[in-house]
């Protein structure tokens, strides 16, 4: 019988270190979706600044392919770095 009630008690604290790990475990997981999550916001934020970058890239190579001396393409190249300015205004309220 003290055999019995011996076994019985290692089972229990078997169940309660499970339990404790179990635990544990539970609270890596929601920490780690949480991380999770965090980064795939970053990679979000991350490849909407590459395709901003990229969009100003565009804009600076059409602006550098206009004459400097050229009126009419100083025009164009100030409408260019306005639109690209209001792009950007645009951006920063989205990302808000």
């Amino acid at each position: 019988m003290a055999e019995l009630v011996r076994t019985l008690e290692q089972l229990q604290q078997k169940m309660q270190k499970l339990m404790l790990m179990h635990s544990k475990l539970q609270q890596q997981h929601v920490a780690l979706l949480h991380e999770l999550e965090q980064v795939k916001t970053e990679s979000e934020n991350r490849k909407a600044k590459i395709l901003e970058l990229e969009d100003k890239v565009k804009v600076v190579r059409i602006a550098s392919s206009l004459s400097a001396g050229n009126e009419k393409a100083l025009d164009i190249q100030q409408k260019i770095n306005e639109f690209a300015k209001e792009i950007d205004r645009c951006i920063v309220l989205l990302t808000k």
